[in-house]
């Protein structure tokens, strides 16, 4: 009977008795800290499985560059020397002024019929870059304008030849060069049909339609696209449109006319009357 109850008495100790640590995890089987409120500056941890409030970590403050805390004039920029914060003017490039290229056919004089040209020649001691030196000009520069047939010889040798109708032959006073250049095309004496007109395009005369002429668009007051509010109105001052207010004039009262004896006190036995406009007292008859 004895062990029997020793028995029930150990059961019922070893199931009622458990340590202080295990009974937050019972009661709090998730987080033990969300039943916890800390004072400012502490947060909550569990140690041991039991919440506690400690001090929070600190933050480190970030590190500022020396030049967050100066101010550089115009011209200047902020550089940090040895940890220290500089001000120092910033040098802008030179613009770079090209040289001008010299030709060298400018100091080249060449006789009549020749221009100058840059060409190699023979040297004394090669290679030599290109000289300038006097060539033969070709027959499309001898024209007043435009080219110049080469294959037409219109000179007054024997085995000259006709230029055709659209050119005209071109002959040096000196009769150092005679060639077939381009007649000059005008509308002179072309007519063309109602709503055509002449025009001159690669050398050639032509009718071509009128233009339609163009309608100028109207000019709008910079007040067309400005709506003013009540009481206002819109005007143009320096091409802008600026509302401006109304100032209406205010209507003039006319002062009454006082009676001169209106303001005048008699004594007893003497009346007012007004003559020559002012009042006067006088006696009663």
């Amino acid at each position: 009977m004895k062990s029997v109850v020793v028995f029930l008495i150990a059961v019922f100790v070893g199931v009622n008795f458990r340590p202080a640590d295990s009974a937050w995890v019972h009661h709090f089987p998730r987080n033990p800290c969300r039943y916890v409120r800390c004072a400012p500056g502490l947060t909550c941890q569990v140690r041991n499985n039991r919440p506690i409030c400690v001090p929070k970590p600190s933050t480190p403050r970030p590190t500022l560059s020396p030049c967050a805390y100066v101010l550089c004039g115009p011209g200047t920029t902020c550089q940090v020397k040895d940890n220290r914060a500089v001000c120092t003017f910033v040098l802008k490039p030179r613009p770079s002024t090209p040289r001008p290229t010299l030709n060298p056919c400018s100091n080249k004089k060449c006789n009549p019929g020749f221009k100058c040209a840059m060409k190699v020649v023979p040297c004394a001691s090669p290679p030599c870059g290109p000289q300038p030196v006097c060539v033969k000009e070709a027959p499309s520069s001898l024209c007043p304008s435009g080219q110049a047939l080469p294959t037409i010889n219109c000179g007054r040798s024997p085995s000259r030849q006709a230029c055709p109708s659209s050119h005209f032959c071109h002959i040096d006073p000196l009769d150092r060069f005679a060639v077939c250049c381009p007649r000059k095309v005008t509308c002179a004496y072309v007519r063309c049909a109602p709503g055509l007109t002449c025009q001159v395009r690669n050398n050639r005369a032509s009718c071509v339609p009128k233009p339609k002429p163009s309608t100028p668009r109207p000019t709008l007051s910079p007040c067309a696209y400005l709506l003013c509010g009540p009481g206002m109105t819109c005007q143009v001052k320096d091409n802008r449109a600026v509302c401006t207010f109304v100032l209406k004039p205010r209507p003039s009262t006319p002062r009454p006319t006082l009676n001169p004896c209106s303001y005048k006190l008699c004594v007893n036995g003497l009346t007012c009357r007004v003559e020559n406009g002012q009042g006067r007292c006088v006696f009663v008859p």
